[in-house]
């Protein structure tokens, strides 16, 4: 049992890191790397040899590239979906936007009669307050709009020059109908 915990927690160590630390493409990755003129490309990998990549872009073209003409290179991982980072910027930005408004409009009421100011806020941080309250019940469902609509792409850095020798890698794989890990061999390159 003790051994179990052990390679459990020595597989929980490495795993990570190994995964963060892989530089081998493979046909279908989708890559964005910068070029050394400066110019940024996306594509997923159609042919690899030591010496270049091609790609298949957007646009339908094919692009090829020497290996040494690469600066920088990302592995697309997916996209994923925001959501709690949105819905918690809509609110704060409502929240924040409804104190000062509230506080920047806030009159004292001069009015006489039965309930003339009943709702209306004491003083400018009590009609802060209100804004703030309002501001931030606005922006719940803007953050939800929001946060189900866009999705971001997540890119993992890899190493341009990978090592001469071989190297082994381990990365996860997690998707609506599977989760497991996925390994790959690299002899030199990427």
């Amino acid at each position: 049992m003790i051994r179990l915990i052990t390679l459990l927690t020595l597989l929980g160590a490495v795993l990570p890191a190994a995964s963060h630390a892989q530089t081998v493409l493979s046909p279908g990755d989708r890559i964005r790397f910068r070029e050394a003129e400066g110019a940024v490309v996306i594509g997923v990998v159609s042919a690899i040899s030591a010496e270049e990549v091609r790609l298949a872009t957007q646009d339908r073209s094919g692009h090829v590239v020497s290996r040494d003409q690469i600066e920088s290179l990302e592995r697309s991982l997916g996209t994923e979906r925001r959501f709690a980072r949105n819905l918690f910027i809509s609110v704060g930005a409502g929240a924040a936007i409804g104190g000062v408004m509230g506080a920047v409009t806030w009159k004292p009421c001069r009015e006489t009669g039965f309930l003339a100011c009943f709702l209306h806020p004491a003083s400018r941080g009590e009609a802060a307050q209100w804004g703030t309250a309002a501001g931030a019940l606005i922006g719940v469902p803007i953050g939800v709009i929001v946060g189900l609509a866009t999705r971001h792409e997540v890119w993992e850095p890899l190493s341009v020059h990978g090592p001469g020798g071989s190297t082994v890698s381990i990365r996860p794989v997690v998707s609506p109908d599977l989760l497991g890990v996925t390994g790959s061999i690299s002899v030199g390159g990427f």
